[in-house]
């Protein structure tokens, strides 16, 4: 049976007793419980918002500050020196054990000399294969010219068994390819054809020594060579090489200040002595060395 609808004076009771009065109350619940995550959310945002706020804050501080501490001098960046470079400090250790704390390459007619002729008792020979590889690379890089190259290439397959080696307790390989002639007792007439010096710990060629009795190729140009060679031994970011003006080596030298170092091309001619006979010869020599900006030759006047 259903039941009969109230009648309008038992609907005033039930507004009298109440009941109606629940459903205000849950009535004015709904908006609380919507607004209560509303404000949490609020609050998360405002607290994520507060480290960027600070940032701000100080960021402005500091830099609106910034003509008064640090003045209106523009960056510097950090320059580039000898301690950052391995085979640059090698090199330092190298002339400092030596005892000679300059430069060894300003005196290049006496490094001629012990290249050209060298004691063979002393030292080990080996395969060539490095040298001529050595070769290659530096060929290959726009270090060595064609001529040049041509020359050692030939003397290397002329005297395949004829290379020798050396090496000091720095890492320093010196490669020899060598003219030795075939009696015993003259053995000491043996006389450098070219040499390399490599450092063994980078792969580096540190000097390059090339020699030939018959005509002498074109000479290299120094600062299309040099240049080169300082690229291929990863010393461009120096900055600052350039042609030591006002130095011997001001025609054939590439010098960096900030690393103190000096490469240097030259080609000339030398008189080889031997034991019964001279002969004039002409050479072409690269050498990369430590050298202080006040251990520079000056050009003779």
């Amino acid at each position: 049976m259903l039941k009969s609808a109230k009648k309008p004076e038992e609907l005033e009771k039930i507004k009298e007793t109440g009941k109606t009065g629940k459903i205000k109350q849950n009535t004015l619940r709904r908006p609380a419980a919507v607004l209560l995550p509303v404000a949490y959310l609020a609050a998360l945002l405002l607290l994520a918002a507060a480290p960027l706020g600070w940032f701000a804050v100080t960021d402005r501080a500091l830099f609106g500050a910034g003509s008064a501490s640090w003045g209106s001098a523009p960056y510097v960046s950090i320059t580039p020196t000898v301690d950052d470079y391995y085979l640059l400090r090698l090199l330092r250790t190298r002339s400092q054990v030596s005892g000679n704390a300059q430069t060894t390459a300003y005196d290049y007619r006496r490094e001629l000399y012990v290249s050209a002729r060298v004691d063979i008792d002393s030292m080990s020979r080996v395969n060539g294969a490095q040298a001529i590889a050595l070769l290659d690379e530096l060929h290959a890089a726009h270090v060595l010219t064609d001529g040049w190259y041509s020359i050692a290439a030939q003397q290397a397959a002329e005297h395949p068994n004829d290379f020798f080696i050396t090496a000091d307790s720095l890492g320093l390989v010196q490669f020899y390819c060598m003219d030795v002639p075939q009696e015993y007792e003259r053995r000491y007439d043996a006389v450098t054809l070219f040499n390399l010096t490599l450092d063994s710990c980078t792969g580096k060629v540190v000097s390059l020594w090339l020699s030939t009795p018959d005509a002498a190729p074109d000479a290299p140009d120094p600062a299309t060579v040099l240049d080169a060679w300082v690229a291929h031994n990863e010393l461009e970011d120096l900055g600052d090489w350039a042609a030591p003006a006002g130095t011997t080596y001001a025609q054939s030298g590439w010098y960096s200040a900030n690393g103190q170092a000096l490469a240097t091309c030259v080609a000339d001619s030398y008189s080889r002595y031997l034991s019964n006979s001279s002969a004039v010869w002409n050479y072409m020599s690269m050498r990369l060395s430590y050298c202080p900006a006040n251990a520079l030759p000056p050009m003779a006047e």
